[in-house]
């Protein structure tokens, strides 16, 4: 019967070398496809989504998400006059 492997215990030893653990990075995703930034990708959906609108503007879901994109994308895309053009109007 064989015995199962020990590893020695340095922490006492005197001139032990220090052990560190190996930091991995996990990528996730399709190597060959780039990762796109929060920006980018909320400028292709506001793409997305305005052409959805301009296809068929009576669509509540396309309108909305349309603007909930306006409103929750990163600072520099956000536009509340786009999101809400009849400033909030429910009628």
């Amino acid at each position: 019967m064989q015995r199962p492997p020990t590893t020695p215990d340095l922490q006492g030893a005197p001139n032990a070398p220090a052990l560190e653990l190996a930091k991995v990075e996990i990528l996730t995703g399709d190597p060959v496809k780039p990762v796109l930034t929060r920006e980018q990708k909320a400028g292709q959906a506001i793409a997305k989504y305005s052409r959805d609108v301009e296809t068929n503007p009576d669509d509540p879901e396309a309108c909305n998400n349309l603007a909930w994109i306006y409103l929750t994308a990163p600072a520099a895309l956000r536009d509340v006059k786009a999101a809400l053009p009849d400033g909030g109007s429910t009628r």
